[in-house]
């Protein structure tokens, strides 16, 4: 896979109607769970301990949300929803749990004044 920007990105948006595909070349860990967090719409906590850098490509339906954030769509024949790709094609399985997030909340916004 070529490298795009020095980290070994590959990124193909789609490979067939309503399938995507991606992977890297030596990447750590938090590059695909950078990645996965918007693609599942979920905060994603890497709990794998793994701390090398890998080769990874997976293929899956992307999910398409609706304006309630909720998976809308089936998926085409041959393609899987990107929880069970990972699984199935790189053995890491996305457990969801409860706890505690750090989130940043704006209070207030202004428009700058001349000083």
């Amino acid at each position: 896979m070529p490298a795009i920007c020095g980290r070994g990105w590959n990124v193909v948006v789609s490979i067939a109607p309503r399938v995507s595909q991606i992977g890297a070349v030596d990447v750590p860990m938090s590059h695909l769970v950078e990645w996965l967090e918007p693609e599942v719409g979920r905060v994603i906590i890497d709990r794998t301990g793994f701390t090398e850098r890998f080769i990874y490509r997976v293929t899956f339906a992307p999910v398409s949300l609706d304006a309630g954030g909720a998976g809308v769509g089936a998926e085409p024949a041959g393609a899987e929803p990107i929880e069970h790709a990972l699984k199935e094609q790189l053995g890491l399985e996305l457990q969801s749990t409860q706890g505690a997030v750090e989130v940043l909340v704006i209070e207030r916004i202004e428009r700058p004044t001349l000083n």
